[in-house]
Protein backbone atom coordinates (compact mmCIF):
# COMPACT_ATOMS: atom_id res chain seq x y z
CA UNK A 1 0.00 0.00 0.00
CA UNK A 2 1.11 3.56 -0.94
CA UNK A 3 0.39 5.44 1.95
CA UNK A 4 0.21 3.90 5.31
CA UNK A 5 -2.00 6.74 7.10
CA UNK A 6 -5.01 5.45 5.07
CA UNK A 7 -7.59 5.03 6.45
CA UNK A 8 -6.94 8.08 9.08
CA UNK A 9 -6.97 6.51 12.09
CA UNK A 10 -5.85 8.20 15.52
CA UNK A 11 -4.03 6.70 18.65
CA UNK A 12 -5.50 6.61 22.10
CA UNK A 13 -3.49 5.07 25.09
CA UNK A 14 -2.71 2.23 22.29
CA UNK A 15 -6.36 2.01 21.31
CA UNK A 16 -6.61 2.79 17.38
CA UNK A 17 -9.89 4.81 16.53
CA UNK A 18 -11.39 6.62 14.00
CA UNK A 19 -9.59 9.85 12.91
CA UNK A 20 -12.74 11.61 12.96
CA UNK A 21 -13.75 10.75 16.46
CA UNK A 22 -12.71 12.13 19.89
CA UNK A 23 -9.85 11.32 22.20
CA UNK A 24 -11.91 12.90 25.10
CA UNK A 25 -15.14 10.67 24.56
CA UNK A 26 -13.32 7.79 24.97
CA UNK A 27 -11.20 8.68 27.51
CA UNK A 28 -14.44 9.46 29.25
CA UNK A 29 -15.84 6.56 28.49
CA UNK A 30 -13.39 4.07 29.77
CA UNK A 31 -13.92 5.83 33.21
CA UNK A 32 -17.64 5.12 32.88
CA UNK A 33 -19.25 3.28 35.61
CA UNK A 34 -21.87 1.00 33.67
CA UNK A 35 -25.36 1.38 35.72
CA UNK A 36 -27.21 -2.35 37.13
CA UNK A 37 -29.65 -1.71 34.67
CA UNK A 38 -27.31 -0.88 31.42
CA UNK A 39 -26.79 -3.56 28.59
CA UNK A 40 -24.23 -3.61 26.86
CA UNK A 41 -24.00 -4.39 23.16
CA UNK A 42 -20.38 -5.74 22.30
CA UNK A 43 -18.35 -6.48 18.81
CA UNK A 44 -16.12 -5.62 16.88
CA UNK A 45 -17.10 -3.45 13.63
CA UNK A 46 -19.31 -4.80 11.09
CA UNK A 47 -20.53 -7.53 13.49
CA UNK A 48 -23.70 -6.63 13.90
CA UNK A 49 -23.87 -3.52 16.12
CA UNK A 50 -26.98 -1.92 14.98
CA UNK A 51 -28.82 -5.08 14.35
CA UNK A 52 -28.64 -6.30 17.79
CA UNK A 53 -29.43 -3.08 19.04
CA UNK A 54 -32.68 -2.82 17.10
CA UNK A 55 -33.87 -6.80 17.97
CA UNK A 56 -33.68 -5.41 21.63
CA UNK A 57 -34.62 -2.28 21.28
CA UNK A 58 -37.99 -3.25 19.87
CA UNK A 59 -38.19 -6.08 22.35
CA UNK A 60 -38.11 -3.71 24.65
CA UNK A 61 -40.61 -1.01 22.96
CA UNK A 62 -43.16 -3.93 22.39
CA UNK A 63 -43.05 -5.87 25.46
CA UNK A 64 -42.48 -2.85 28.24
CA UNK A 65 -43.92 -0.28 26.14
CA UNK A 66 -40.57 1.64 25.90
CA UNK A 67 -39.81 4.14 23.84
CA UNK A 68 -37.45 3.06 21.36
CA UNK A 69 -33.41 2.92 23.09
CA UNK A 70 -31.11 5.58 21.22
CA UNK A 71 -28.12 4.33 19.39
CA UNK A 72 -25.32 5.19 21.47
CA UNK A 73 -21.89 4.23 19.94
CA UNK A 74 -19.80 5.12 23.45
CA UNK A 75 -16.45 5.99 21.89
CA UNK A 76 -18.01 8.41 19.75
CA UNK A 77 -20.34 9.96 21.56
CA UNK A 78 -19.00 9.37 24.95
CA UNK A 79 -20.51 9.59 28.71
CA UNK A 80 -22.77 12.76 28.36
CA UNK A 81 -24.59 10.49 25.53
CA UNK A 82 -25.28 7.61 27.67
CA UNK A 83 -26.32 9.58 30.97
CA UNK A 84 -29.25 11.33 29.06
CA UNK A 85 -30.64 8.27 27.42
CA UNK A 86 -33.57 6.79 28.89
CA UNK A 87 -33.45 3.61 31.37
CA UNK A 88 -32.48 1.05 30.85
CA UNK A 89 -29.55 2.34 28.70
CA UNK A 90 -28.48 0.15 25.80
CA UNK A 91 -24.59 0.85 25.17
CA UNK A 92 -22.78 0.22 21.97
CA UNK A 93 -19.15 -0.27 21.81
CA UNK A 94 -16.15 -2.06 20.22
CA UNK A 95 -13.85 -2.41 22.53
CA UNK A 96 -12.02 -5.32 23.89
CA UNK A 97 -12.85 -6.99 27.63
CA UNK A 98 -10.17 -5.53 28.75
CA UNK A 99 -10.91 -2.29 28.17
CA UNK A 100 -14.79 -2.12 28.87
CA UNK A 101 -16.14 -0.60 31.68
CA UNK A 102 -17.42 -3.30 34.19
CA UNK A 103 -20.23 -4.11 36.31
CA UNK A 104 -20.83 -7.81 37.49
CA UNK A 105 -24.57 -7.17 37.27
CA UNK A 106 -24.57 -5.20 33.75
CA UNK A 107 -25.14 -6.90 31.07
CA UNK A 108 -23.36 -7.88 28.19
CA UNK A 109 -23.93 -8.81 24.57
CA UNK A 110 -21.18 -9.98 22.08
CA UNK A 111 -21.97 -10.77 19.13
CA UNK A 112 -19.18 -12.10 16.50
CA UNK A 113 -18.93 -12.84 12.64
CA UNK A 114 -16.20 -14.82 11.03
CA UNK A 115 -13.35 -12.57 10.00
CA UNK A 116 -13.93 -12.80 5.66
CA UNK A 117 -17.67 -11.39 5.79
CA UNK A 118 -16.74 -9.07 8.88
CA UNK A 119 -13.51 -7.45 6.61
CA UNK A 120 -15.61 -7.23 3.71
CA UNK A 121 -18.57 -5.28 5.55
CA UNK A 122 -15.58 -3.08 7.04
CA UNK A 123 -14.13 -2.16 3.83
CA UNK A 124 -17.22 -0.87 2.01
CA UNK A 125 -17.73 1.45 5.63
CA UNK A 126 -14.40 2.31 5.53
CA UNK A 127 -14.18 3.47 1.78
CA UNK A 128 -17.96 5.09 2.25
CA UNK A 129 -16.90 7.70 5.07
CA UNK A 130 -15.30 10.69 3.78
CA UNK A 131 -13.42 10.82 6.98
CA UNK A 132 -11.05 7.96 6.51
CA UNK A 133 -10.15 9.55 3.38
CA UNK A 134 -10.46 5.90 1.86
CA UNK A 135 -12.77 6.75 -0.77
CA UNK A 136 -10.78 5.01 -3.60
CA UNK A 137 -9.22 2.43 -1.62
CA UNK A 138 -9.15 -0.83 -2.76
CA UNK A 139 -9.96 -4.17 -1.19
CA UNK A 140 -6.26 -5.25 -1.50
CA UNK A 141 -4.70 -2.50 0.30
CA UNK A 142 -7.94 -2.66 3.28
CA UNK A 143 -7.36 -6.92 3.20
CA UNK A 144 -3.64 -6.00 4.21
CA UNK A 145 -4.53 -3.62 7.24
CA UNK A 146 -7.17 -6.14 8.89
CA UNK A 147 -5.16 -9.09 8.21
CA UNK A 148 -2.43 -7.45 10.15
CA UNK A 149 -5.34 -6.08 12.92
CA UNK A 150 -4.39 -2.09 12.19
CA UNK A 151 -7.86 -1.00 11.99
CA UNK A 152 -9.68 1.19 13.62
CA UNK A 153 -10.87 -0.18 17.30
CA UNK A 154 -8.05 -2.35 17.19
CA UNK A 155 -7.28 -6.14 16.39
CA UNK A 156 -10.27 -8.67 15.80
CA UNK A 157 -8.29 -11.50 16.81
CA UNK A 158 -7.74 -10.39 19.85
CA UNK A 159 -11.40 -8.61 20.68
CA UNK A 160 -12.73 -11.86 19.84
CA UNK A 161 -10.34 -13.89 22.24
CA UNK A 162 -10.94 -11.51 24.74
CA UNK A 163 -14.38 -11.95 25.10
CA UNK A 164 -14.57 -15.38 24.43
CA UNK A 165 -12.75 -16.23 27.51
CA UNK A 166 -15.64 -14.43 29.17
CA UNK A 167 -18.42 -16.36 27.14
CA UNK A 168 -19.79 -18.63 30.62
CA UNK A 169 -19.85 -15.32 32.50
CA UNK A 170 -23.35 -15.20 33.90
CA UNK A 171 -23.63 -11.79 32.64
CA UNK A 172 -22.48 -12.47 29.09
CA UNK A 173 -24.24 -13.11 26.38
CA UNK A 174 -21.87 -14.63 23.12
CA UNK A 175 -23.45 -15.13 19.76
CA UNK A 176 -22.50 -15.41 16.76
CA UNK A 177 -23.87 -13.39 13.62
CA UNK A 178 -24.56 -16.05 11.37
CA UNK A 179 -26.47 -17.98 14.17
CA UNK A 180 -28.45 -14.76 13.99
CA UNK A 181 -29.40 -14.88 10.54
CA UNK A 182 -29.99 -18.49 10.22
CA UNK A 183 -32.32 -18.11 13.37
CA UNK A 184 -33.39 -14.74 14.10
CA UNK A 185 -36.44 -15.40 16.20
CA UNK A 186 -34.76 -18.25 18.08
CA UNK A 187 -32.21 -15.33 18.44
CA UNK A 188 -34.50 -12.54 19.40
CA UNK A 189 -35.78 -14.89 22.53
CA UNK A 190 -32.18 -15.83 23.88
CA UNK A 191 -31.46 -11.67 23.48
CA UNK A 192 -34.78 -11.41 25.32
CA UNK A 193 -34.13 -13.89 27.77
CA UNK A 194 -30.75 -12.94 28.82
CA UNK A 195 -31.78 -9.92 29.47
CA UNK A 196 -35.19 -11.03 31.49
CA UNK A 197 -37.26 -14.02 31.52
CA UNK A 198 -40.43 -11.69 31.35
CA UNK A 199 -39.53 -10.63 27.70
CA UNK A 200 -39.22 -13.85 26.39
CA UNK A 201 -42.33 -15.30 27.77
CA UNK A 202 -44.29 -11.80 26.45
CA UNK A 203 -42.74 -12.52 23.31
CA UNK A 204 -43.02 -16.72 23.24
CA UNK A 205 -46.78 -15.98 24.53
CA UNK A 206 -47.78 -13.15 21.39
CA UNK A 207 -46.71 -13.61 18.01
CA UNK A 208 -47.92 -10.42 16.95
CA UNK A 209 -45.27 -8.89 19.40
CA UNK A 210 -42.60 -11.25 17.71
CA UNK A 211 -43.49 -10.77 14.18
CA UNK A 212 -43.14 -6.42 14.92
CA UNK A 213 -39.41 -7.72 16.44
CA UNK A 214 -38.53 -9.31 13.74
CA UNK A 215 -40.08 -6.66 11.15
CA UNK A 216 -38.29 -4.39 12.42
CA UNK A 217 -34.64 -5.95 12.45
CA UNK A 218 -35.32 -7.32 8.79
CA UNK A 219 -32.72 -5.62 6.73
CA UNK A 220 -35.18 -4.35 4.50
CA UNK A 221 -36.82 -2.25 7.71
CA UNK A 222 -33.33 -1.46 8.78
CA UNK A 223 -32.10 0.14 5.32
CA UNK A 224 -35.28 2.06 5.32
CA UNK A 225 -35.02 3.70 8.59
CA UNK A 226 -31.79 4.58 8.23
CA UNK A 227 -32.30 5.76 4.61
CA UNK A 228 -29.23 3.01 3.78
CA UNK A 229 -26.88 4.38 5.84
CA UNK A 230 -24.63 1.66 7.31
CA UNK A 231 -27.31 -0.92 6.30
CA UNK A 232 -25.62 -2.97 3.15
CA UNK A 233 -26.33 -6.45 2.26
CA UNK A 234 -26.70 -8.10 5.63
CA UNK A 235 -25.51 -11.66 4.38
CA UNK A 236 -24.00 -14.55 5.29
CA UNK A 237 -21.31 -15.50 2.55
CA UNK A 238 -20.22 -12.18 0.42
CA UNK A 239 -16.49 -12.60 0.94
CA UNK A 240 -16.71 -14.93 -1.59
CA UNK A 241 -17.22 -11.90 -4.24
CA UNK A 242 -13.94 -10.43 -3.12
CA UNK A 243 -11.70 -12.55 -1.53
CA UNK A 244 -9.08 -14.05 -3.75
CA UNK A 245 -7.82 -17.81 -3.34
CA UNK A 246 -4.54 -16.96 -1.81
CA UNK A 247 -6.07 -14.08 0.58
CA UNK A 248 -8.59 -16.37 1.63
CA UNK A 249 -6.28 -18.91 2.35
CA UNK A 250 -3.80 -15.87 4.04
CA UNK A 251 -6.65 -15.03 6.93
CA UNK A 252 -7.70 -18.77 6.99
CA UNK A 253 -4.32 -19.11 8.25
CA UNK A 254 -3.78 -15.92 10.39
CA UNK A 255 -7.05 -16.49 11.85
CA UNK A 256 -6.10 -20.52 12.97
CA UNK A 257 -2.85 -19.25 14.17
CA UNK A 258 -4.25 -16.65 16.55
CA UNK A 259 -6.68 -18.61 17.71
CA UNK A 260 -4.31 -21.92 18.40
CA UNK A 261 -5.72 -23.72 21.52
CA UNK A 262 -8.81 -22.58 22.08
CA UNK A 263 -12.32 -23.95 20.14
CA UNK A 264 -13.05 -20.25 18.58
CA UNK A 265 -12.94 -22.27 14.85
CA UNK A 266 -15.66 -24.53 15.81
CA UNK A 267 -17.85 -21.34 16.22
CA UNK A 268 -18.37 -21.47 12.38
CA UNK A 269 -18.21 -25.10 12.06
CA UNK A 270 -21.45 -25.58 9.47
CA UNK A 271 -20.73 -22.16 7.84
CA UNK A 272 -19.35 -22.04 5.15
CA UNK A 273 -16.71 -19.68 5.22
CA UNK A 274 -13.48 -21.33 4.42
CA UNK A 275 -11.40 -23.10 1.23
CA UNK A 276 -12.20 -26.74 1.00
CA UNK A 277 -9.45 -28.66 2.22
CA UNK A 278 -8.42 -31.52 0.65
CA UNK A 279 -7.32 -34.89 2.45
CA UNK A 280 -7.95 -33.30 5.49
CA UNK A 281 -5.26 -31.27 5.09
CA UNK A 282 -4.35 -28.38 7.07
CA UNK A 283 -4.80 -24.18 5.91
CA UNK A 284 -1.59 -23.52 8.31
Amino acid sequence: MKDRQRPFYKIFNGHRIPGAFSEGALEGFLRYHPADDDIFIMTFPKCGTRWTHMMLSKTLQVCRHLSPRPFILAEREGVAAILAAPRPRVVCAHLPFRLTPRNERTKYVYVVRNPKDCCVSFFHHTRSHASYGFADGTFKEFFEIFLDGLTDFGNYYENLKSWYARKDDPNVLFMTYESMKFDTRGSVIKLARFVDERLAIALEEDNDKMMSVLEACSVESMRKGLQGHLIRKGVVGDWKNYFSHEQSRRIEGRFMLEMKGTDIPDLWRDVDWKLPVPNGASVL
